[in-house]
């Protein structure tokens, strides 16, 4: 029998105007009571701020008066199914999408870089295309192999 997937994001709001969360608070966190998930803050339509919340009903009232408070004028919710993999979550979204208000890019734990390994594949390759373009760059070994 096949393994039924679970699902990470399970509800979510998109865009919804500040003024919402302003004038209709209880509405929006009663939805988000408990609920963990990841939000997103905007600026005329650009993504300015990204984070994660254990408890988004609490952090949305929060943004309404801190520092970001002025910064903001829709936001969007993610509600995820438990909090297992939501730090990855949040670091991969931050490294692609470098919000404005977002002044930390974190680091991903236990990821390998593939970069040192792409670098000396392609000076490999160099190599290997200069050895044919110029026979001065080839070595014994490989002049009496042809």
């Amino acid at each position: 029998m096949a393994k039924r997937k679970t699902q990470l994001v399970c509800q979510h709001l998109e865009r919804i105007p500040r003024k919402v969360l302003q004038d209709y608070p209880e509405i929006v966190r009663d939805m988000a009571r408990g609920r963990n998930g990841i939000y997103a803050l905007y600026r005329r339509d650009r993504l300015y701020y990204l984070g994660l919340a254990r408890d988004l009903r609490r952090r949305l009232k929060q943004h309404l008066h801190d520092q970001l408070a002025q910064t903001w004028d829709r936001f969007s919710l993610y509600l995820t199914v438990g909090d297992d993999h939501i730090n990855e979550i949040e670091c991969l979204f931050l490294r692609i999408s470098k919000p404005k208000g977002n002044t930390i890019t974190p680091g991903l734990a236990r990821s390998q870089n593939l970069l040192r390994g792409l670098l000396s594949e392609i000076k490999a390759r160099h190599r290997a295309e200069l050895m044919d373009i110029d026979p001065r760059k080839r070595t014994a070994a490989e002049l009496k192999q042809k």
